[in-house]
């Protein structure tokens, strides 16, 4: 009886030896794809970490050139100002030389140069009178008559 309680014993014992190997194996197993799975799991960690920091670098780039384009249209608009003003002056001198030029054109009509008739010292347009070919064709083209009276005479 001694001899089969030793014999039932060792086949417990060897039955136990058996189940630990293969719970252990299996453990083993699990552990290698816990491994797997969790070095997997870190490759992905590691590139969602690369994605944020390149978006972070690209959404800090978009940054400065949105701080470089507002800092254009600053300059723009403040460009564009300071030509409108000017254009406006500009505009205030036109009309100043415009009328400049009316009043000269009046106080020039009540003059005639000597040796010209009457008719060809006061022109029947400025516009035609400031022409070169005016000018020339009536310097040519006028009598020499003696000067008018009450005329002003200068050359």
């Amino acid at each position: 009886m001694l001899a089969q309680r030793v014999t039932q014993a060792a086949a417990e014992i060897k039955g136990l030896i058996g189940e630990s190997v293969r719970a252990s194996t299996e453990g083993s197993a699990l552990a290698s794809v816990a491994g797997t799975t969790i070095e997997r799991l870190s490759e992905a960690v590691t590139r969602v970490d690369t994605t944020f920091h390149n978006l972070s670098a690209d959404t800090n780039e978009h940054a400065d050139g949105l701080l470089a384009m507002r800092d254009t249209l600053f300059a723009l608009r403040e460009t564009t100002r300071e030509n409108l003003q000017l254009a406006t002056e500009t505009f205030a001198i036109a009309d100043v030389l415009a009328a400049q030029a009316r009043d000269l054109d009046g106080v020039l009509a009540q003059f005639r140069l000597s040796g010209m008739s009457e008719s060809a010292s006061v022109p029947a347009s400025p516009s035609i009178a400031r022409s070169p070919a005016f000018a020339a064709t009536a310097a040519a083209s006028a009598p020499n008559p003696p000067a008018a009276q009450g005329a002003v005479e200068f050359f």
